[in-house]
């Protein structure tokens, strides 16, 4: 390969990756708007108390990973009503684009908890 080929290709390389990142930076930001909205839904029509973002978008929002167009929002929840957890989980993922995963904060297991509560970012609160 000639040393002009090869910057030719460096050249498109490189784009393609800052292209590649742009586009990360869209989806995730993308996926933060709707998380928000979310967890505003799960305080006032639900009566969740906090939420919190966890999982591949947090990690993003903190330089610690790659968020992918096939990534999930993770959702920690303070004060769900267990008996409506199945109807409020449909209903938020029928609102997002993003498959949604929601998780009782008061009803999972401790290693998850704590690592919520220390990685996870609150959303919001009531």
């Amino acid at each position: 390969m000639e040393v002009l080929e090869f910057e030719t290709y460096l050249s498109a390389w490189k784009r393609r990756l800052e292209l590649e990142k742009e586009e990360e930076r869209r989806l995730a930001q993308e996926a933060l708007s709707t998380a928000r909205y979310l967890s505003r839904a799960l305080i006032e029509k639900y009566g969740a108390r906090r939420v919190y973002l966890f999982g591949s978008l947090a990690l993003y929002l903190k330089g610690l990973r790659s968020f992918k167009r096939s990534s999930d929002i993770d959702l920690a929840v303070e004060m769900l009503p267990k008996d409506r957890y199945f109807p409020i989980l449909r209903e938020i993922n029928r609102l997002s684009k993003f498959e949604v995963d929601l998780i009782d904060i008061n009803d999972c297991p401790d290693v998850l908890r704590e690592l919520i509560l220390k990685e996870g970012i609150i959303l919001d609160e009531d």
